[in-house]
C-alpha cells in the first residue's frame, strides 16, 4: 500500500489504493488521496482555463493579462490556494512514508495489535491440544479450520503448557474444569491414562458442548497406543522427519468440531469484552 502513495506522489494516479480512500490507522490517517486528486485536478483545470482566455486584437499583453485576472479573480486565487493546500499535503505524505520505511516495525506492531484483537473477537471452538502429563509433551495442537490463521495459536498452546506444570495431578478422568484468559476460556479433563485434553472456545460457548466434544476425544484416544506411537515418531524424528499429528488426532477432532460448529462461529462479536 506504501508503494501506492508513492506512485500517486509521483503523478500516477492509477496506483492509488483500490481498498478505500484514506491511508488507514496510524501517521497516514489524515490524508485522503481521492480528495486531494480531485483538489488538484481542479486546480489544474483553473489555471488551464485562465491561461486560455482568448486575447483581444491590439491589446498589449500587459493588459490582456489584467483583463484574464479581472474576469475571475477568486477563481484564481482559489486555485492557486488549493495548489498550495495540495502541495503541502504531499509533503507530508512524503515525510510519513520516510517515518515508516525508518520505523517500519511501528506499522507492523499496529497490525498485530489488530490482528490480535481481531481473533480475540471472533466466536467459536477454536482450538484442540492433547498432551501427556508426565513429560509433559504437547503431541497435538491444532486450530480448527474456521481459525487456521488465528495468531493467538501460541498463547493457546502455552496456556496449555501453564497447565500440564500447574494441574498435573489434579485432573480426574471426565472431570469438567475451565480456564478463563484474555484469549478465551480453554476447557480441559483427562482421559483417565496420563493424558490431558483441552479445548479451547469464546466466553459465549456452551460448556457443555465443550465438554461433550473433550468426552469424545477422549474415549477416542482410549483405544490408541500413545506411547508407541510417540516412539515411533520420535525414531523418525531422529532421522530428520517430523511428524506434525503423530497420534493422529487432528482428523477425528475435526470431524467432531463439525458437528458442533455453530452458524454464526467464525464471526466477530463486537463489544463481547472479552
Amino acid at each position: 500500500q506504501v508503494f501506492a502513495y508513492v506512485g500517486l506522489v509521483m503523478g500516477n494516479t492509477d496506483s492509488a489504493p483500490v481498498c478505500g480512500t484514506k491511508c488507514g490507522d496510524g501517521p497516514l490517517a489524515n490524508f485522503d488521496v481521492n480528495s486531494a486528486r480531485v483538489d488538484l485536478q481542479e486546480a489544474i483545470r483553473t489555471e488551464s482555463n485562465l491561461n486560455q482566455q482568448p486575447a483581444v486584437a491590439g491589446e498589449h499583453v500587459a493588459v490582456q493579462g489584467q483583463h484574464q485576472f479581472s474576469q475571475a479573480p477568486n477563481a484564481a486565487r482559489d486555485a492557486r490556494a488549493t495548489a498550495r493546500v495540495v502541495q503541502d499535503s504531499f509533503a507530508n505524505l512524503e515525510d510519513n512514508l520516510h517515518a515508516c520505511f525508518e520505523n517500519p516495525g511501528l506499522a507492523d506492531k499496529e497490525d498485530m495489535e489488530v490482528d490480535e484483537d481481531y481473533c480475540r473477537r471472533r466466536v467459536g471452538m477454536k482450538y484442540f491440544a492433547a498432551a501427556r502429563f508426565s513429560d509433559k509433551r504437547v503431541f497435538c495442537s491444532t486450530l480448527f479450520p474456521l481459525f487456521a490463521k488465528d495468531v493467538l495459536e501460541p498463547m493457546y498452546r502455552e496456556a496449555v503448557v501453564d497447565l500440564l506444570h500447574e494441574a498435573a495431578g489434579a485432573v480426574a478422568q471426565g472431570s469438567k474444569h475451565k480456564l478463563t484468559f484474555d484469549c478465551g476460556v480453554l476447557h480441559f479433563t483427562s482421559d483417565g491414562n496420563n493424558h490431558m485434553l483441552a479445548v479451547l472456545a469464546s466466553p459465549d460457548f456452551p460448556i457443555e458442548t465443550c465438554h461433550t466434544f473433550l468426552s469424545e476425544m477422549a474415549n477416542y484416544l482410549r483405544r490408541v497406543n500413545v506411547k508407541e506411537l510417540l516412539s515411533t515418531a520420535d525414531e523418525q524424528l531422529v532421522n530428520g522427519t517430523r511428524v506434525r499429528d503423530p497420534v493422529g488426532l487432528i482428523d477425528p477432532a475435526t470431524l467432531i468440531w463439525q458437528r458442533f460448529k455453530r452458524s454464526q462461529d467464525g464471526s466477530v462479536a463486537f463489544g463481547s469484552g472479552i
